[in-house]
């Protein structure tokens, strides 16, 4: 009886014994199934791409899920050195920055270029060498991760080139300033008199604005009745002058562009010319254009007697030419 018994308790626990065999097993599997599920997903998760290399510069693995970023398949990399793979302008500085990674034990940055079928590719490489015995005879091992940041080199790019561009308009707008101002000096100088105005945009009024400040002395010079009314300055302008000012006028406004200009004004003097310069400034919504009036009237008188005089002289050269019998002794 105490056989059977003995028997049956051996049995069973021999049973036991496979189970839990069966149960530490699915366990294994499902610990290897979730380590894999997690790789993977890491994988997925990191747009990197990590070699393993030695010193020689041999891929002994990769890991990727972004074979597209490859310079070769996985199987054309496999087993193959840098310099049998990449080109010698990238195999060269990427051997270079592994073995100084391994010969001084601490990671190393590199940047470099790739042609991929979509393109070219930059790359920064980071090395790290793996702890190993010096003295145990095998090759040295390294981890290469390799991180696209083209985006980042184009953008880089675009910057430079954008402040090419914005420095070479510095420099253009530096030489107008310096030109206007040379300009500038020479108007006032050449100017009897010149001042200062201030005027808001409204383009639903016929005069297109209205004074807000007014020199006193283009009442005092120009004899403009009424210099608080803009309107009253088109109405100084000359007939034949007036339609193209108030057109340039309206379209300066329309731009918010400057307005530059000379024309006449008819005062009780006679005749004046002015030149009229103004920039837009805007105030929150309101448009307003500072301006500078300068009296030129002298200048245009001399240019005027300047082209009587040719006009003069042309004339008598052609009265010589056909009268042989005329002799003009200059002493």
């Amino acid at each position: 009886m105490s056989d059977t018994v003995t028997r049956s308790l051996f049995d069973e626990n021999a049973h036991l014994r496979q189970r839990v065999a069966e149960l530490e097993a699915r366990l294994n599997a499902m610990s290897i199934d979730a380590t894999a599920t997690s790789d993977q997903a890491i994988l997925q998760a990191i747009p990197d791409i990590v070699f393993l290399l030695d010193e020689e510069g041999r891929y002994l693995d990769i890991l990727t899920q972004h074979d597209e970023l490859l310079f070769k398949s996985v199987s054309g990399l496999l087993g193959h050195t840098l310099q049998e793979v990449l080109p010698p302008d990238v195999s060269g500085p990427t051997k270079a920055t592994l073995l100084k990674a391994i010969e001084t034990n601490s990671p190393q940055i590199v940047d470099y270029k790739l042609t991929l079928p979509d393109g070219e590719h930059w790359f920064e490489g980071r090395c790290a060498p793996l702890p190993g015995d010096l003295h145990s005879g095998e090759l040295r091992k390294a981890v290469w991760v390799a991180h696209d940041i083209t985006a980042h080199y184009e953008m880089a790019a675009r910057l430079r080139e954008q402040n090419a561009l914005l420095e070479q308009k510095a420099q253009h707008a530096v030489q107008e300033v310096d030109r206007h101002h040379s300009n500038f000096i020479s108007l006032i100088e050449q100017s009897q008199f010149f001042a200062t105005y201030r005027i808001e945009s409204d383009l639903s009024l016929p005069c297109l604005g209205k004074i807000v400040f007014a020199s006193p002395s283009i009442k005092e010079n120009l004899h403009i009745s009424n210099p608080e009314d803009l309107q009253t300055w088109f109405d100084h302008v000359h007939t034949d002058d007036r339609e193209r000012i108030h057109r340039k006028s309206r379209e300066a406004a329309e731009s918010e562009t400057s307005f530059l200009d000379e024309f006449r004004l008819v005062t009780p003097d006679g005749l004046r010319w002015v030149k009229v310069i103004s920039v837009p400034v805007r105030a929150g919504e309101k448009l307003f254009y500072n301006g500078l009036i300068m009296d030129v009237t002298h200048q245009h008188r001399v240019e005027d007697d300047l082209q009587h005089a040719l006009t003069r002289r042309d004339q008598l050269e052609t009265l010589v030419s056909r009268s042989p019998f005329i002799t003009v002794i200059c002493k």
